[in-house]
């Protein structure tokens, strides 16, 4: 395949910074884009990352994924998740690490089936505790935590 011909391609499989590699580089890269395998984020467009970001979950997010994304496509990141989307690059990928840290805590808390205490006190502390870990759940996850 021509270079000329390589490049159409790798224009149309969303690979960018493709001018300065040499023929087997680019080669390499897209037939790893092709077979679907990850390729160094710094070739891809901003768009396809926030695509792959989107299709996994929150808390498998890693810094230097979203440091990849453009301050617009953190924005709409910080808006979906409804987090402040003002600030510095470094500030919203930090509220997003953070607040996937929350949905990772609220999506692994499971109440428990019974309260063994005997103070009436500490389990009406429990029960207001699940009550309001079910709250964040529906306001973050948007699904039931409860069984």
């Amino acid at each position: 395949m021509q270079l000329k011909e390589l490049r159409i391609l790798a224009k149309s499989l969303g690979i960018i910074r493709y001018s300065k590699l040499r023929k087997a580089e680019l080669e390499w890269l897209v037939l790893k884009r092709q077979r679907g395998q990850s390729i160094p984020l710094k070739h891809l467009k901003s768009q396809l990352i926030l695509k792959q970001l989107t299709q996994k979950p929150t808390w498998e997010w890693e810094r230097v994924e979203l440091s990849a994304l453009s301050c617009k496509c953190l924005e709409a990141l910080s808006y979906i998740m409804g987090i402040p989307k003002s600030g510095k690059k470094e500030e919203k990928i930090q509220r997003l690490l953070d607040m996937a840290e929350v949905r990772k805590a609220i999506q692994e808390f499971k109440p428990p089936e019974r309260i063994s205490s005997t103070d009436p006190n500490e389990r009406d502390n429990w029960k207001q505790i699940c009550d309001v870990a079910q709250q964040l759940a529906d306001k973050y996850l948007g699904r039931e935590l409860r069984t």
